[in-house]
């Protein structure tokens, strides 16, 4: 037990005893009291954690005694059955954590009218399909964690009752394909998470209602296909990572992300990239793009990115003129390309791309460099020490 203030006072003793009893635990009084997550403010209870219990069944009501009561810890409990209502009277409740209990549907007929809870993690729990009627009762809910429930299918405008959702995880299930407007009706959302599941391809309204999203994961997917115009409605989007797909091409689906500040394109098949690629991206801050298949750059692809502070180009095929035209900034290993250079034409690229600090930094520790080399590099300032 966690308390802020003192004790539990006497007669909220005796309301905890009251909902113990409705759920025949109450032999489990000091247990509870004990339990981490259950914690106490100005004598009140106002998390409650009732996690392993081996609970059967929720009546109607059963926490109405809890007055103060903010969050509800009711994982792992497999077996038990909810009755009507059996949330309501406790429109204080803010936070609910419903996760290992085996859920195959979202129990909407145990929330009253007054629900006020804003955050709902049902993780792990086999829910495999979801639709517009799975929230009935919970329109107050901000952030839904639905990650690794088996979920292979959602309809259109699955959340369309959750007009003020900012945070939805869907990561690791087994979603294949996302329909036209699941995510209708979003128009709060700011975080979506989808990595971890078996996507492939995205249509043009995928993500049409989601103006104010920010962040979005679809890493580790299988998404080869995108829409040409799929995030375009994302004006907002701050953060993409799309790590791990099946990409080859990335020609036009960038082009409306002028906020965006990250992005994560690692371990794809991305082969060449142009100017055209990047142009709209004067605030990007990072990106990577580390194990593609990256052969050939052109030159100014990325000249338009004046507040780039991280690259990483590690572990990409580059021919020599694209790697020496990477910026300073960039992280790529040179060995390989200045392995396969003799000292007269190392000595020749490095008077030439002398802005290149990586380059320069790895010819020198090759050993290759000469010494009127060394000389040229000293005279710009170069600490060959």
């Amino acid at each position: 037990m966690h308390s802020d203030s003192g004790a539990l006072l006497e007669d909220e003793a005796e309301r905890l005893h009251k909902v113990l009893a409705k759920i025949e635990k109450e032999d489990y009084f000091s247990w509870v009291l004990e339990k981490s997550q259950t914690k106490i403010a100005n004598g009140r209870i106002v998390a409650l954690d009732l996690s392993w219990l081996g609970i059967r069944h929720l009546p109607e009501r059963f926490l109405e005694e809890l007055t103060s009561l903010r969050e509800l810890r009711f994982d792992n409990n497999p077996r038990c059955t909810y009755a009507i209502n059996c949330f309501a009277g406790v429109p204080q409740l803010l936070a609910l954590k419903f996760r290992f209990c085996n859920l195959s549907t979202i129990p909407t007929h145990a929330f009253g009218d007054d629900s006020g809870i804003r955050n709902l993690l049902l993780n792990n729990n086999p829910l495999e399909t979801l639709d517009s009627s799975s929230f009935d009762n919970l329109d107050q809910l901000q952030m839904v964690d639905l990650s690794d429930c088996q979920i292979h299918e959602l309809g259109e405008y699955s959340f369309s009752n959750l007009r003020q959702l900012r945070s939805l995880q869907l990561q690791q299930n087994r979603l294949s394909k996302l329909e036209n407007y699941t995510f209708g009706q979003l128009h709060e959302l700011r975080s979506l998470n989808l990595q971890n599941n078996r996507l492939e391809t995205l249509s043009r309204e995928t993500f049409c209602d989601l103006l104010r999203l920010e962040n979005l994961n679809l890493s580790h997917n299988r998404i080869s296909q995108l829409h040409p115009s799929v995030f375009t409605p994302l004006k907002n989007l701050v953060t993409l990572s799309m790590v791990n797909n099946q990409l080859r091409s990335l020609d036009g689906l960038f082009d409306e992300l002028t906020s965006l500040l990250n992005l994560g394109l690692n371990s794809n098949f991305i082969k060449t990239l142009n100017k055209q690629v990047f142009l709209q991206f004067g605030s990007l801050i990072t990106l990577d793009l580390q194990y593609n298949q990256i052969h050939s750059i052109e030159p100014g692809t990325f000249e338009k990115m004046e507040k780039l502070e991280f690259l990483n180009m590690d572990d990409n095929p580059l021919d020599v003129e694209s790697a020496l035209h990477l910026p300073g900034i960039a992280r790529f290993d040179y060995s390989t390309i200045i392995g396969n250079i003799d000292p007269d034409t190392l000595h020749n690229y490095i008077i030439e791309f002398s802005e290149n600090t990586s380059f320069i930094n790895h010819a020198i520790y090759s050993g290759k460099v000469l010494d009127k080399t060394r000389a040229f590099l000293r005279l710009i300032g170069f600490d060959l020490s």
